[in-house]
Parts: structure tokens; sequence; C-alpha cells
């Protein structure tokens, strides 16, 4: 977890404690509209920026053995859209880990909403994922960071350019 805050996960409920109320404000923003696919929100405290969320029938779908994720994939794709389609904004943190699924029901639902926006972003962490779930295409890539050599690009950054730009800065 990032922002300092602190996770504490018993059987029937998870604690999360933030440290600075940017990250705590935007999760607890998600969780009070009470969407039928995001975990259930039990209490929150403002003074202390705790949330605890109801874990009385799930396990982390990050748990779940290799063999039987994919059967969750379908669901975790249709969470990804309808995410969007309900709120506005798009997860940037989607991932197995931020996923629980009812032991008995086999429903998934999104926890952990420190990371979303309105622009897509598709963080290279979880290209993988999203691939694997339909949500982007095999084929997809984040790109490369590289500036393309182009002769324009030689001339601008050539060591001779650098050294004349130097000089003029003097």
């Amino acid at each position: 977890m990032t922002h300092g805050e602190g996770v504490k996960i018993t059987k029937k409920r998870v604690y999360k404690k933030f440290k600075s109320d940017f990250p705590y404000n935007k999760e607890l923003t998600i969780y009070k509209m009470k969407l039928p696919y995001v975990a259930e929100m039990i209490s929150y405290d403002d003074n202390k920026k705790l949330i605890v969320i109801n874990n009385e029938c799930c396990m982390n779908l990050a748990k779940v053995p290799f063999k039987d994720k994919p059967k969750y994939y379908k669901q975790a794709k249709d969470l990804y859209f309808k995410f969007k389609k309900d709120t506005g904004f798009y997860l940037y943190d989607y991932r197995p880990q931020n996923m629980i699924v009812n032991d008995k029901t086999g429903v998934v639902k999104l926890i952990d909403f420190e990371y979303y926006g309105k622009q897509k972003n598709i963080w290279k962490s979880n290209i993988n994922f999203l691939k694997k779930i339909g949500v982007v295409r095999k084929d997809y890539s984040l790109g490369s960071k590289k500036i393309k050599s182009t002769k324009k690009y030689k001339k601008r950054f050539s060591k001779k350019t650098l050294m004349k730009s130097k000089k003029n800065t003097k």
C-alpha cells in the first residue's frame, strides 16, 4: 500500500487507516456511493482517517488458486466498465489484489480506490491482468518512452548543438 496507510485484516473486517486526507477522501467518496459491486463499508472515522470494510465472506482474487482465476475474469472485465459508467472515473490500480470474491456466491467486488481519475491511464504493472480479462487487446503495448531518432531530433540534441546552447547561457 502507498501513502503510508496501514491495513489490518481480521476474519470479519478490513481496517484501512490513512496518513493524509487526500487518499482517504478519494477512497471514502467511492465507498459512500454504495455501488453494488464495491465491498461494503461498515464505518468510517474522519478524525482517525479510518475506513472499515466488511470481510466476512470473501477472499482476495490474488489468493484464488491459479487454475480457478479465469472463471472470474468476465466479472472483472464487466466491473471495469461498470465502474467507469457509474462514476465517470477509470480505476488506475485495477488488479486482482484490489478485488474480493465471495466464497459462497462467487461474486467479485472491488476494493481500494485511491487511484482513479477521468483520463484512461493504464499502469504498466496492471497491463497483463487487463489483457487477461479482455479490457485491452492482447497485442496492446504501452509503447516505448524512447524518442524517435529523426534528423530534426539529432540536430536539436547533438553534442555540438548542446555545447553551443551552454555557451549562450553563460
